[in-house]
């Protein structure tokens, strides 16, 4: 059976008419797609921006930590190597004060001997003058 060509030009505009109805369905879909998709992106951007401000970038933040925690603890060893210097200058005098005070009272009365002798000498030599 032959078919007559104002059927098939026909039969071929139906097809045409089938294909624009589905372009445009489908490009109706695509615009739907690209909408959803501009808004999860936004909705995307505004999430890193709440997980930025909340925390979100906590591994620079622990880098940050790190590095301060390392620079108190070199300057904390620094401190205490001072504060070992210095006590190192003053911590004999504090452990001997009872021996420099033991020290100043036998001189003091080693000096008051001395002079305690030379008044008698004196004393004795006069006594004996007279």
């Amino acid at each position: 059976m032959a078919v007559k060509p104002s059927e098939g030009v026909q039969q071929l505009r139906e097809e045409k008419e089938k294909a624009i109805a589905e372009l445009s369905k489908i490009e109706k879909q695509i615009v739907q797609a690209t909408t959803l998709l501009n808004e999860d992106n936004e909705k995307l951007e505004e999430l890193h921006h709440a997980y930025a401000v909340k925390g979100g970038n906590a591994v620079e933040e622990k880098q940050n930590i790190i590095q301060k925690r390392a620079s108190l603890k070199a300057q904390l060893d620094s401190n205490e190597e001072e504060l070992y210097g210095i006590s190192a200058d003053i911590l004999p005098l504090t452990l001997v004060s009872d021996l420099l005070g033991n020290i100043k009272l036998q001189a003091t009365d080693e000096h008051n001997d001395s002079n305690n002798a030379a008044s008698c000498w004196t004393a004795r030599t006069a006594l004996f003058r007279i």
